[in-house]
């Protein structure tokens, strides 16, 4: 949902970066609450790739 909202505003896809920034900006936490990074929306993102 935040990776087509950004993509709709922009006309590009966000990276991991962008991502994070957005993410941040908007409150949202890791499960771990703890800040995005670039790094956590990678591994995310990762992870739901990979899930059935």
């Amino acid at each position: 949902m935040l990776r087509a909202e950004f993509e709709a505003t922009h006309g590009t896809a966000p990276n991991h970066t962008e991502l994070a920034n957005e993410a941040n900006r908007r409150g949202l936490f890791t499960t771990r609450d703890r800040p995005w990074t670039a790094s956590t929306v990678g591994r995310t993102l990762r992870r739901l790739e990979d899930a059935p």
